[in-house]
C-alpha cells in the first residue's frame, strides 16, 4: 500500500506528523510513512534536543517564536533531509520552497534558502 503514496505525499505526512508532535504534544504515527521518512523522524525523536538546539542556533537572528508550529515542522524536516538524505541541495531547496508556498505564511519561502545556506555552512 505504501508504494501508492508518492514521495511528495510522504513528505507532507511527515510534516503533519512533526506538527502534531510540536503543537499537540502527540506521539509520532509511523503507520503510513515509508522507511525513508520513518528513519528521518526516528532520528529526530532520538536526537530531539540536539537537533532543536542546532536548528535554533541557525535561526537565532530570526525571532523563532513568531514562526507557527507548521513552519517549525517544515524547518525541522528540511534540516533532517539536508543532513541525512542524499538528495542534491538544489532539489531539497526546490521541494521546501514549494512546500512553504503551499503551507506557510506569505514570504516564508524566502527564509528557506537562508536557512539552507546556514545549515550547509554549519
Amino acid at each position: 500500500m505504501l508504494e501508492s503514496f508518492s514521495r511528495k505525499y510522504q513528505r507532507e505526512l511527515a510534516i503533519i506528523n512533526l506538527f502534531q508532535v510540536i503543537f499537540f504534544k502527540k506521539e509520532m504515527i509511523f503507520e503510513f510513512l515509508d522507511d525513508y521518512f520513518k528513519k528521518l523522524l526516528a532520528n529526530y525523536i532520538n536526537n530531539k534536543i540536539d537537533i532543536d538546539l542546532k536548528i535554533w542556533s541557525i535561526v537565532r537572528y530570526t525571532d523563532f517564536s513568531i514562526l507557527n508550529e507548521l513552519e517549525k515542522a517544515l524547518l525541522i524536516l528540511l534540516f533532517l533531509e539536508v543532513l541525512y538524505s542524499n538528495l542534491p541541495l538544489k532539489v531539497i531547496l526546490s521541494i521546501y520552497i514549494n512546500l512553504s508556498i503551499k503551507y506557510c505564511r506569505k514570504n516564508f519561502n524566502k527564509l528557506i534558502p537562508v536557512f539552507l545556506s546556514k545549515i550547509k555552512n554549519d
